[in-house]
């Protein structure tokens, strides 16, 4: 499927259930959708693909026969790919339930949401960009502009960074960044369980970069003012001790199946949900035991 496109900039409108999805920039005028496994008319029955008012929509639809004939394995997912002109501009959101999503030198000022799969970011990736991963990892080849994501279990990787402000939430993985630290206004880095590797090659600007640990260790490499980047481990807050919030519990489980059942819907998990669950899944795994949870659980509240 081709469009033409007539502006440099474009808005994204990605909803995608069991799709793997792949973002080309290259040398054209035009946008294409390509999709690898299904034939076109099965493709627009399945899929809403079209191009007005600046606004590329491609929204996989939700029916109960396509819930019930494409409830395949995870590696027999449909593979779309997007190809786009090298210097678009784009903003809008990109949103995937049930896949992947890969791009390659990327201008893209929006929100990207992946509930089940991983986020890779390849080439040179600029903007003004809003990731949430909800399990999978998210990795970033290069990295410039101003950078926030919200991680729930899965690693997050910035190879080469340029960062203009940071604000990053990690419950469940480890954190690695290199790079450049151009800050214009105050960042922090906030993790609850694994550790954060920063490699700083140079930090500039008068402000800041706060990282706060709950659980983990926390390694900064290079050169950089000490009182540029401050460091505070959280493990004192757990000499107090309450009863479990039993509500909150029920709030997590209703949230976790929302996902499961791949609601089209944005899934709200606040912060305090999904640090219990990890908690929980500690226990269950046995590597906490209920009394050392529960500390955890009150001090979270408390964060």
């Amino acid at each position: 499927m081709n469009f033409s496109i007539s502006d440099k900039n474009l808005t994204l409108d990605v909803n995608l259930r069991n799709s793997n999805l792949e973002m080309v920039f290259e040398e054209r005028e035009d946008a294409e959708v390509l999709f690898e496994e299904t034939r076109r008319n099965a493709a627009e029955e399945r899929f809403k693909v079209k191009l007005e008012d600046g606004i590329l929509t491609l929204r996989e639809r939700k029916t109960k026969s396509w819930m019930k004939n494409f409830a395949h394995e995870p590696d027999d997912k449909e593979k779309i790919t997007v190809k786009l002109p090298l210097d678009i501009q784009l903003k809008g959101s990109v949103i995937s339930y049930g896949g992947d999503i890969e791009t390659k030198d990327m201008n893209f000022s929006g929100k990207m949401l992946v509930y089940s799969g991983d986020a890779v970011l390849q080439g040179d990736t600029k903007g003004d960009s809003e990731f949430k991963i909800y399990s999978g990892d998210l990795t970033c080849g290069k990295f410039s502009g101003n950078f926030t994501a919200q991680i729930y279990s899965g690693d997050i990787e910035i190879k080469e960074a340029f960062l203009e402000s940071i604000e990053l939430k990690s419950y469940s993985g480890d954190i690695r960044i290199t790079g450049s630290f151009n800050l214009c206004k105050n960042s922090e880095i906030k993790t609850l369980s694994g550790d954060t590797s920063l490699t700083v090659k140079d930090f500039t600007g008068d402000s800041e970069l706060l990282v706060k640990s709950l659980s983990g260790e926390v390694t900064i490499d290079g050169e950089y003012p000490p009182e540029k980047i401050r460091v505070q481990k959280l493990s004192e807050k757990f000499a107090d001790m309450n009863a479990f919030h039993l509500p909150r519990f029920r709030k997590i489980f209703s949230e976790l199946d929302g996902i499961r059942a791949g609601k089209e819907k944005e899934i709200r998990i606040d912060e305090d949900s999904a640090n219990i669950q990890k908690i929980l899944d500690m226990v269950s795994q046995g590597k906490l035991d209920a009394s050392s949870a529960e500390k955890l659980i009150i001090a979270i509240r408390k964060y």
